[in-house]
């Protein structure tokens, strides 16, 4: 018992004698078989979506608890947990609650379990006079941290709700009329929605300027009917947050900030540049299986609340707060005027799907990229302000080291924004067209938002997007492949094959490849068939003219001038390039292995040294064993300096521990490799002085190169596991 709450306790001892405790409290005694309403067994799945999402329960505070001008009748407790109710022990949850949250189990009073799902009903400090109860049960509400959601959610609960049950009811009734809008949903690019400088379509969103937020794809809210009409001359705001908070927001409200840099109130801006900052914005790294199948090849995704307020509702324009005065964050919006303070009427809950509210949210948008956002250009303000290391949960949410951002931005790394499945490329040329894309569909009237919110992160698309790689982030999965067709992209191929007959795959191959080693016209007539064949087809998938162009340049010359070392060049040139190549060339091996068909190879200066990998992946590679031959199928880029290795494998050797802690469960793996070329079989190309990164020595390894496992060895850390791995060029081929 917390000594803030003791006084109280020891003022009503008297009572306290007489409330339910110990070996009374049994499941089966409070089961309670009353049939749920639709509009509660919905709220109840919303909740439960939300938790498997976010590991942790969403909590709803009743707007009389926070409320200092109004007495609560009731403090009731509702308490979700993903259990089944045959199995549920009430007296051991109970405790455990009391144990984590810090509460007194004479203080809970059991009222009713709901049978199904677990839902648990009791009233809290009830024995308390009606001032000291809402006194306790706003401390309580303060004690929770997100620490304690997260204990909450190994407890398996997935739904809190406090203060009196007639305002739970009513807020249930709420949720079950929000509605998703898809007349209005919008992709902003060219293309699709796109305009430069301030909106002048006509209708009024007040006297603030609306600029088009380029690259982000909006989901819209059904609000109210006559919208126009009602909120003519309201503002178009945004509200940056973190994935789980949004949710929480569009489910339970926004709660005022008490005190903040410019006063209390709700913040919002009017750039959504301002808003999609790491300290404001969640970077959320696309991990789950099911998410994939929506984005694609997106890799991290961002979410900003679209809002509108009236413009007598903000009761102050202020400047930034995230130390970028001597930068431009938006080149439309003055830094003096970038935060604004929404007027909340003095009350604890903004619902932003009341539209009575000072401040509504018509829409959640997102924006889905296949390398980290920092690296885009609209980004470049995040560097000169307040961006510091992960993981502080309770400022920037970067989603990867700060170090690695910053090399990787140095290094030139480009990539894509993925819309609903498909890449817009950020190199967008400015454009005076405006389009406005309104599709005739209906208003979805299904009532469960977060479902179908969800189901944006579960349906699957038609449609193929490329994606941007890096020199050491090869896709690790053990899909089988038996179409000879390119483009299917549904299945990704590892860049090594562990195969008890890898020795003999390797040379076929080798004996393939020497018919035609010193013959310069066929070696011609192989680059014309990758000409034809390959790049053709395959150039369409990268949108930007300017790479494309210059690959079929380099590969003319490489034809014309008898000389492979430009297709070389064109490997290491762009980054999309490089990835999509390796894909298909790890695909065409394996295939060959079902279905033998040819493939080739390139034939140019080679190294005999140590070199070295790392990775920072959640594989354990299980299917490396001691003794094992491997095989690799497409070109692996290794380098010839340790250093640079180590970096990618997320290790810190001096201090023996992970360097990116807030990566779940990844493993940091690093590769030794033995290269002797033995009789003059050439395994690796020393690409260190044709790359254009040169100072990360990179040589990459040849497909078909065989060798042998010869060191396994893994490592626990006290924050995270090491796995370092030894190959040896294979001794006996020849």
């Amino acid at each position: 018992m917390t000594l803030s709450f003791a006084k109280i306790y020891f003022k009503h001892e008297h009572y306290l004698q007489h409330i339910l405790i110990g070996s009374e409290l049994s499941t089966a005694k409070f089961l309670s078989d009353k049939p749920l309403t639709k509009e509660e067994k919905d709220y109840y799945e919303e909740c439960k979506e939300y938790y498997h999402l976010t590991h942790q329960p969403l909590i709803s505070i009743a707007d009389e608890v926070l409320d200092n001008s109004s007495r609560i009748p009731s403090s009731s407790i509702k308490i979700g947990i993903d259990v089944d109710y045959k199995k549920f022990d009430l007296h051991g949850f109970l405790n455990q609650l009391c144990d984590v949250a810090d509460l007194n189990i004479n203080d809970i009073a059991m009222k009713q379990i709901q049978v199904g799902s677990a839902i648990l009903e009791a009233e809290i400090f009830n024995k308390f006079e009606a001032d000291d109860k809402k006194i306790c049960l706003k401390m309580f509400v303060h004690k929770i941290t997100d620490k304690l959601k997260e204990q909450f959610g190994i407890m398996k609960i997935f739904l809190m709700f406090m203060g009196p049950i007639k305002s739970f009811f009513k807020m249930q009734k709420r949720r079950a009329e929000i509605q998703l809008n898809p007349n209005y949903n919008r992709i902003y690019a060219i293309g699709h929605d796109y305009w430069t400088g301030a909106n002048n379509d006509g209708r009024d969103r007040g006297n603030k300027p609306y600029y088009c937020p380029v690259g982000w794809q909006r989901w819209s809210f059904y609000v109210t009917d006559n919208f126009d009409k009602k909120f003519k001359g309201w503002c178009i705001g945004y509200h940056g947050t973190k994935f789980a908070h949004g949710l929480s927001i569009l489910l339970s409200g926004l709660k005022p900030a008490e005190s903040d840099e410019h006063g209390a109130g709700i913040y919002a801006t009017p750039s959504v540049n301002y808003a999609a900052h790491p300290r404001y914005s969640e970077v959320k790294l696309i991990e789950s299986s099911t998410r994939k199948k929506f984005f694609k090849s997106g890799k991290y995704v961002q979410f900003v609340l679209e809002c509108r307020v009236h413009p007598s509702n903000i009761v102050k324009e202020d400047k930034e707060t995230l130390g970028a005065a001597n930068t431009t964050i938006d080149p439309n919006i003055n830094n003096a005027y970038i935060e604004w303070v929404i007027n909340s009427h003095g009350k604890s809950i903004v619902d932003f799907n009341d539209p009575d509210s000072s401040i509504i949210c018509t829409g959640i948008l997102t924006r889905v990229t296949d390398e980290h956002p920092g690296l885009l250009p609209e980004s470049e303000w995040w560097y000169k302000s307040h961006l510091c290391n992960p993981p502080n949960p309770k400022c920037c949410m970067l989603g990867i080291g700060h170090d690695i951002l910053v090399k990787q931005k140095q290094h030139g790394y480009t990539l894509n924004v993925i819309t609903n499945g498909q890449v817009d490329t950020q190199e967008i040329p400015l454009s005076a067209d405006h389009r406005i894309n309104i599709e005739s569909s209906t208003i979805d009237t299904r009532k469960n938002l977060v479902a179908r919110f969800i189901d944006l992160f579960t349906r699957s698309s038609s449609s193929v997007s490329s994606s941007t790689g890096n020199p050491n982030a090869d896709i690790l999965v053990t899909t089988k492949f038996y179409s000879c067709d390119l483009s299917n992209e549904k299945d990704a191929h590892e860049w090594e094959l562990v195969h008890p007959n890898a020795l003999l795959i390797a040379l076929n191959f080798t004996h393939e490849l020497e018919s035609w080693n010193n013959n310069e016209k066929e070696l011609k007539r192989k680059i014309y068939t990758i000409i034809k064949g390959y790049l053709t087809f395959r150039l369409e998938c990268l949108e930007e003219k300017t790479m494309v162009q210059k690959i079929r340049d380099l590969f003319n010359q490489a034809m014309e001038k008898s000389d492979p070392n430009y297709i070389l060049q064109a490997y290491t040139a762009e980054q999309k390039f490089t990835h999509l190549l390796n894909k298909d060339m790890a695909r065409n091996v394996s295939h060959d292995i079902h279905q033998g068909c040819t493939k080739f190879g390139c034939d140019t200066l080679y190294t005999t040294e140590d070199v070295y990998r790392g990775k920072f992946e959640k594989f354990e590679l299980e299917h490396y064993q001691v003794n094992q031959c491997i095989m690799t199928k497409t070109f692996v880029s290794t380098s010839k300096d340790p250093n640079a290795a180590e970096f990618y494998s997320g290790y810190d050797r001096q201090k023996r521990k992970l360097l990116w802690e807030d990566e779940e469960k990844k493993i940091s793996i690093f590769w030794t490799i033995i290269i002797k070329n033995l009789n003059g079989i050439r395994r690796a190309l020393d690409i260190s002085n044709r790359s254009q990164f040169p100072d990360e020595q990179e040589v990459l390894l040849l497909p078909y190169s065989v060798f042998t496992i010869t060191k396994k060895e893994i490592i626990e850390l006290e924050n995270g596991k090491r796995i370092e791995i030894e190959l040896e060029e294979y001794e006996e081929h020849k």
